[in-house]
């Protein structure tokens, strides 16, 4: 009996040098443990400030530099709150640069916590850089698709020709160019030539009309457009135009 429990208490004692040994190999100095990294404490200006240092506690430890962004971003906030689409799309920027966070907004019961929502805003104010924030800020690019549409009837020229891009993705051929086509012939009025040469794309590939693909691939060229000039000399070889 004696000789059982002498091996059990062995083996405790065992058990207890092999931690210490562990623990002289790996702890630090003082004896713990693995020792555990620290932070470094970080000092600046609003020009590094995230969301984890704000412009309103730095205001509050001296910094003027802060106060006078904080007071810029104040303004910007009375503005979007009096429907100032603009303003909601600044906003909107500087939160998603991270230069603000969403405390520093002086807002009662506020639930903006993205960039996004004041570019929805901003869109719904019909302001067109806040509809294509909105469109290109938004991970679903079905849901954000309204917000495309509404930024190109708005004259926004990137706009009509991502949504145009978008659009020709579409499962359904006929909805496909048509829709396309629409879309980037809206930027070539605005004066894109890539719109103009893609409107021809379109209109070529859908069977939509090839003597309106032959007119927007010239007027491309016309613009400047490389692959305008190109695409203009092929139709008329391949379509007898």
């Amino acid at each position: 009996m004696f000789s059982k429990v002498g091996k059990i208490v062995g083996g405790i004692f065992a058990v207890f040098v092999v931690l210490a040994l562990i623990g002289a190999c790996f702890g630090d100095e003082s004896g713990s443990s693995v020792s555990k990294p620290e932070y470094e404490s970080q000092k600046g200006t609003f020009t590094n400030i995230s969301g984890t240092r704000m412009l309103k506690t730095s205001c509050e430890a001296g910094d003027k530099k802060a106060c006078e962004k904080l007071d810029f971003v104040d303004n910007l906030t009375k503005k979007c709150g009096a429907n100032d689409g603009k303003a909601c799309t600044e906003l909107g920027i500087m939160l998603d640069k991270r230069q603000i966070d969403e405390v520093d907004l002086k807002i009662e019961h506020v639930s903006i916590i993205y960039g996004v929502n004041f570019f929805h805003k901003a869109c719904n104010l019909n302001y067109a850089d806040g509809c294509y924030r909105a469109w290109a800020s938004n991970i679903n690019r079905g849901q954000a698709k309204s917000y495309a549409s509404k930024a190109c009837e708005l004259n926004h020229i990137d706009a009509c020709l991502e949504i145009g891009e978008y659009s020709a993705s579409d499962y359904n051929p006929d909805r496909r160019y048509s829709k396309s086509a629409e879309y980037y012939s809206k930027a070539c009025d605005l004066g894109s030539n890539a719109g103009c040469n893609n409107a021809g794309v379109a209109y070529e590939n859908g069977a939509i009309n090839f003597a309106t693909a032959k007119k927007l691939y010239e007027k491309a060229c016309k613009m400047g457009s490389e692959k305008g000039c190109k695409n203009a000399k092929r139709i008329v070889k391949q379509r007898g135009l």
